[in-house]
């Protein structure tokens, strides 16, 4: 791994670089999709561009799924996933809880990953084998099961029968509720302060490179129905958790939604 790990240090080195410049900059904003509050920024292109074009001089036979740009598809076990900025309306806003991710994938399943907050500079890395670190130092999930903690990102990703099973689960378990943060509130997961993070309408460059870190750091990443998650079998929906008996409650009050 550690051919790897250097390259996704360096790709981490080079986003951060380029959203530090940008950040709380004047930016060029526009919609994508057929949702106005789905946006990109100039910003999200330039990194993801630049990260493809040195991945493929490191490994021009590995392919590439990005998020923004058209990607790269060979016939190498291994896969790279960028999404340059996971939280880009944190991010239009000003806010510093956007995130980098980039994870490398082996047939379909993630192996390696990187969160990286640039303006924060913490980075989190973890991997198949590796324990996760947050700025090279070791970092593990919570291990208590009473005073629950979960979070989303923003109750528009649940469509009604979705919202109605995450306000069970919310009102059942948990006494704090946290909207807000992307994939820095998985971040915050494997280092110990949430102890749920439940979300729909995710991409695979949403939740690849957080399952090796928070798995890697004592969590437990599935769908819903606690199947794992890999480029083959994901149904857009993920519950991440601290640890197997938070993991065990969560996921009885999902079944069947």
């Amino acid at each position: 791994m550690k051919k790897y790990i250097k390259l996704i240090n360096q790709l981490a080195n080079k986003s951060g670089r380029i959203l530090r410049k940008a950040f709380r900059r004047t930016l060029i904003i526009s919609s994508k999709g057929r949702m106005p509050s789905n946006t990109v920024t100039n910003i999200d292109v330039s990194v993801e561009l630049a990260l493809k074009k040195w991945i493929e001089r490191k490994f021009p036979d590995h392919n590439i799924i990005s998020e923004e740009t058209k990607g790269k598809k060979t016939k190498s076990p291994y896969t790279w996933v960028i999404d340059p900025i996971d939280g880009t309306s944190a991010f239009v806003c000003g806010k510093h809880t956007f995130c980098t991710l980039i994870a490398l994938l082996k047939n379909g399943k993630p192996i390696l990953g990187v969160i990286d907050q640039p303006i924060l500079r913490e980075r989190w890395i973890g991997g198949d084998g590796l324990k996760t670190t947050l700025n090279k130092r070791k970092v593990r999930t919570a291990k208590q099961t009473k005073i629950l903690r979960i979070s989303a990102t923003t109750p528009w990703m649940f469509n009604y029968h979705e919202l109605s099973a995450y306000r069970l689960l919310a009102e059942s378990i948990c006494t704090t509720k946290n909207w807000g943060g992307d994939a820095y509130s998985y971040a915050m997961l494997a280092s110990g302060h949430i102890d749920i993070v439940c979300e729909s309408d995710l991409k695979i460059y949403d939740i690849a490179a957080l399952i090796p870190i928070i798995t890697g750091a004592g969590g437990i990443v599935t769908d819903w129905s606690g199947k794992p998650i890999d480029l083959k079998h994901f149904n857009h929906r993920v519950l991440a958790c601290s640890n197997s008996i938070v993991f065990a409650r969560a996921k009885k009050i999902l079944k069947g939604h």
